[in-house]
């Protein structure tokens, strides 16, 4: 749900399918729902008990907020600032004030980044103004896969890119051990599932 929808109290129920990436936006199908308890006898369907019911949330690492302005907000305020200057002169230093809008914005989003687990599914909650929750049972996974990169390495962070067969789900900065410990935990359970993934 965006943030008028979560006002209003209506949310948008989507179920991802095989090759849905492929998909053209206007071919999927999204089902609006008027309340949370609606919102949870139809995802009952899918899993009957969501993790984030009966565990507690992890969350991403604070170093995600810096390193996702110095990588994304900073270059595009200094890219648009030298641009406008030809037309605009100093009123284009204005635009630098995307570097704290992209602060802020990345705070919020770690702040409400969530992360639960269950011995059947793993449940991710996520967004700025909106938000999203992703649900996915562990046998529906393809593969998963740990990744670093260098800074990640130097603070003992790591990514974890979960695939499947309607796309691929990235969970940013979470610690080395956690990392490690959930894309075991989500090989193992993939691995020793006896149900079709279809």
């Amino acid at each position: 749900a965006n943030w008028i929808r979560r006002k209003i109290g209506m949310y948008m129920y989507h179920v991802k399918t095989a090759g849905e990436d492929e998909l053209k936006k206007k071919q999927r199908i999204n089902m609006p729902v008027t309340s949370e308890a609606n919102l949870s006898k139809l995802a009952a369907y899918y899993q009957p008990v969501l993790p984030s019911l009966s565990g507690e949330a992890a969350q991403i690492q604070p170093q995600y907020v810096l390193r996702k302005v110095l990588f994304t907000g900073v270059p595009v305020s200094l890219v648009a600032t030298s641009v406008a200057f030809i037309w605009w002169q100093w009123y284009a230093l204005f635009l630098l004030l995307w570097i704290g809008y992209s602060f802020v914005i990345n705070r919020i989003y770690r702040r409400n980044y969530r992360i639960w687990v269950n011995e059947e599914a793993i449940e991710i909650s996520r967004g700025v103004w909106g938000r999203e929750r992703v649900v996915v049972n562990w046998q529906k996974l393809q593969l998963v896969t740990f990744r670093q990169g260098i800074y990640q390495r130097r603070k003992s962070l790591a990514d974890i890119v979960m695939h499947t067969a309607s796309g691929d789900i990235t969970i940013p900065y979470l610690r080395q051990e956690e990392a490690r410990l959930l894309s075991d935990f989500a090989a193992m359970k993939t691995e020793s599932s006896q149900q079709p993934w279809m």
